[in-house]
Parts: C-alpha cells; structure tokens; sequence
C-alpha cells in the first residue's frame, strides 16, 4: 500500500468525554513509535463526544502493527 492516512472516528459515551480526550491525546504519539509521519486528534465543536483521530503512514504494514499494539488493545 502507497503512503496514507487513517481517519479512525471515535464516540465517547455521556459523562466521559473529558477522560476518553486525554485517553486519546497519551495514546495518540505512540503512533510514531510504529512508523507513523504524523498524527492528529479533533474534537468536535458540535457534539463533545465526538472525536476523530488522524494518523498519516508510508508504510500499511506500520498501521497494522500499531493498531494491533498492546497499546490499542
């Protein structure tokens, strides 16, 4: 596969945005730790609970071992 990107969408359930936010922004950087050239995580500014997370890569065989990381599990 040719470099790309995964948009992962994300829903946190009532009451616990705030803690699946932070859950997201200490897992998020792991990525480049399995070869990815960035990464981003975006709140929604019309629903709290929404979230998406962006991880750019050169290489399919980096996301399949990062998302299937022990810290993904």
């Amino acid at each position: 596969m040719a470099a790309g990107v995964a948009h992962i969408p994300w829903y946190a359930t009532v009451f616990r945005g705030d803690e699946f936010a932070a859950a997201l922004e200490e897992v998020a950087p792991i990525a480049r730790h399995y070869g990815a050239t960035s990464w981003s995580v975006q709140r929604s500014a019309e629903d709290a609970y929404q979230f998406r997370h962006m991880i750019s890569w050169n290489e399919k065989a980096d996301w399949e071992l990062f998302w299937n990381g022990a810290e993904m599990q």
